[in-house]
């Protein structure tokens, strides 16, 4: 395991130095708590934070539960969640600010921070990081934004469920 997982730095500082935007995409979100930390400060700065996810998963159901299990500090803050809801998502793509962009194999997950063999581009250049958002801002068409009560609206089942996987999140 590493001590310092690079593609999470690289996630954290592109946060932390936002000034307007930061849009990412990613079918498995089992964030680390500096990933959380970075996402919550961005937004509570005023950085248009936002984060899709898909709406179901492609393998068990206790990824999307475990997934949805760490959206309230994210809501609270003022990041704006998406569920993509027309078939699996599978980008795993971030831009920020029309200057850096970064794309390849890494979820925004435990697992590909410190256990897998991920690998990412970071691309430092404003017409790249320009298509990238207007390939999320395409993606966006087929997503539902999720409300900051969403929260409080779920289901007792999907609470439920929640509570129960989170612990074991990291495990998957």
């Amino acid at each position: 395991v590493e001590k310092w997982p690079d593609i999470m730095q690289g996630y954290v500082r592109i946060l932390l130095e936002a000034k307007n935007y930061v849009y990412m995409e990613s079918p498995y979100f089992l964030p680390t708590e500096q990933v959380l930390f970075a996402m919550r400060t961005a937004a509570l700065a005023g950085v248009d934070v936002r984060l899709m996810i898909p709406k179901r998963g492609d393998r068990s159901i206790f990824i999307s539960y475990a997934s949805r299990s760490y959206l309230k500090p994210l809501l609270a803050a003022g990041v704006k969640v998406y569920f993509h809801t027309f078939g699996f998502i599978h980008a795993k793509a971030w831009v920020a600010d029309d200057k850096i962009a970064t794309v390849g194999s890494s979820n925004i997950d435990f697992r590909s921070f410190t256990q897998s063999s991920e690998v990412n581009a970071f691309v430092y250049d404003t017409i790249f990081a320009q298509q990238m958002r207007q390939i999320f801002e395409q993606d966006m068409l087929h997503c539902d934004m999720i409300p900051q009560d969403w929260w409080q609206q779920r289901s007792f089942k999907e609470r439920l469920l929640q509570v129960i996987v989170k612990p074991f999140a990291h495990f998957t």
